[in-house]
């Protein structure tokens, strides 16, 4: 599967573009900044830019959000991909 993962290079987004690498998926990233996320080579796509910056997103077609209510833990690796 195709995945656009926002947020990428924070606690939680870690954790799921590590878990979702895991399970085979194709990984885009839209990030101010990419530092972070070099450990995983060429494995994932980064697009630098600010999702709050209109033309940082000229190169999206389509932007979908899916708001979700989360209890924020101290420990991102518990969550589950699925």
């Amino acid at each position: 599967m195709k995945l656009v993962i926002l947020g990428a290079t924070g606690g939680t987004g870690l954790e799921l573009v590590r878990q979702a690498l895991e399970r085979g998926h194709s990984i885009t990233a839209l990030v101010r900044s990419a530092e972070r996320l070099m450990a995983f080579g060429n494995r994932i796509r980064i697009h630098q830019g600010d999702l709050l910056n209109a033309a940082d997103l000229n190169h999206v077609d389509c932007l979908l959000q899916n708001p979700m209510r989360t209890s924020y833990s101290s420990s991102p690796s518990r969550l589950q991909l699925r």
